[in-house]
């Protein structure tokens, strides 16, 4: 698989800020991804859960210090060297996101070098390497249906995308 740019890709990056490869990750990768991003979840659960108790706190009696504490009705926990948000339901202990995470499992932390991602990155920017600035993960949890996990790795599938940023695009769009 050739993972530097093809002058298409660069075209269509240039004419629409992005291109799309297919297949980059297979199922394996993806099945990698998925029970890493399980075992991210329970890493910050369990961390979440001592920062708590240590407090004295509970999810349902949230007690706010500095590592636990609620911004607009949403509740975050800092543990593991990593920010916890919790579903926006009063005493949840569902994680929504997780930053930064790749920290938390090999897996993610050697992501951030896997040349099938900082290659075309580095041929898009024009650079020879580049460096993580912060990582996220978003969990979407079924609520119904027994669906499978739904991370941004996980509903990205086997795709690569690379988007322009906004005020790229922006400036890009006022040139046409």
């Amino acid at each position: 698989m050739k993972l530097e740019l093809s002058d298409s890709e660069r075209r269509q990056y240039e004419d629409e800020g992005f291109f799309v490869r297919e297949s980059i990750f297979d199922n394996a990768d993806l099945e990698r991804f998925r029970a890493a991003a399980e075992r991210v979840v329970g890493t910050a659960t369990r961390a979440s859960l001592e920062v708590v108790e240590s407090a004295g706190a509970s999810p349902e009696q949230p007690t706010e210090s500095e590592t636990d504490y609620q911004i607009d009705g949403n509740r975050y926990v800092e543990a593991a060297r990593a920010t916890v948000q919790f579903e926006h339901r009063s005493g949840s202990e569902t994680i929504r996101v997780i930053e930064p995470f790749h920290h938390l499992d090999s897996v993610f932390d050697e992501l951030v070098e896997d040349p099938r991602i900082v290659t075309p990155i580095c041929g898009v920017l024009g650079f020879d390497r580049v460096a993580l600035w912060t990582d996220k993960i978003n969990l979407k949890r079924p609520r119904r249906f027994g669906l499978p996990l739904a991370s941004g790795f996980a509903l990205l599938g086997p795709r690569l995308r690379t988007l322009r940023p906004a005020a790229e695009r922006d400036d890009h769009a006022r040139r046409r």
